[in-house]
């Protein structure tokens, strides 16, 4: 005879994507924890040697302190956005000013440079923005070194097109990691462009409304 205890196949598949994304949740904090941890001694230390009076002399030094400081920092950013980034979900209403904020700031990090073109009238998209910001700066963190490189969004019927293309051969490139987290998010990815400006198209359902009030 069965076990009445048990749970039934229906039960188990209801409480399994809850199981993991319990276990998700827990391996994100004890990564925050340790990472935030280690992190906090080497951003005070960097922070110490970088006030004026005990800055290296040697240009040289300097900018690698320098360099160093900003690095960490970039670091204490990427924690802040962890747990947005891995379990990105649906989001909320992102306005156009907050969308091209998102897109610029992801493009900081590039080494090159990256225009960035959101429509003003664009409706209020409905996306993750730790999401966003993480799948676009691995895209543009290979691609604006590369070539000079551009974003542009726009709204197509039901769905949230940002467009990467930039100057010279060879499409931007889209990693596995990139791809899972576009996928995470209600996305896909597609090929787009020319062959003298190659380019690669995140889409998403945009779930088109107004922001709250």
């Amino acid at each position: 005879m069965p076990d009445p205890s048990a749970p039934s196949p229906a039960a188990a598949a209801v409480t399994l994507p809850e199981q993991e994304e319990s276990l998700r949740a827990e391996l994100i904090a004890a990564l925050d924890h340790d990472l935030r941890t280690s992190l906090t001694t080497v951003l005070g230390a960097l922070q110490t040697l970088a006030r004026p009076d005990l800055a290296p002399a040697d240009p040289d030094l300097a900018e690698l302190l320098s360099s160093a400081l900003a690095q960490a920092q970039r670091i204490r950013r990427l924690l802040d956005e962890l747990p947005g980034a891995a379990s990105p979900g649906p989001g909320r209403p992102l306005a156009a000013a907050e969308l091209a904020y998102l897109i610029r700031a992801a493009a900081e990090a590039a080494d090159g440079a990256v225009e960035v073109e959101v429509p003003a009238g664009l409706p209020p998209v409905r996306l993750s923005a730790a999401g966003l910001r993480r799948a676009l700066a691995g895209i543009l963190a290979k691609a604006a070194a590369q070539a000079a490189t551009r974003v542009a969004v726009a709204a197509d019927g039901p769905d949230c097109r940002i467009t990467i293309t930039r100057e010279g051969d060879g499409s931007p490139s889209v990693s596995t990691g990139v791809g899972r987290l576009v996928a995470a998010m209600g996305g896909r990815t597609e090929r787009t462009g020319n062959d003298e400006t190659p380019g690669i198209c995140l889409i998403f359902p945009a779930d088109w409304g107004a922001l709250p009030d």
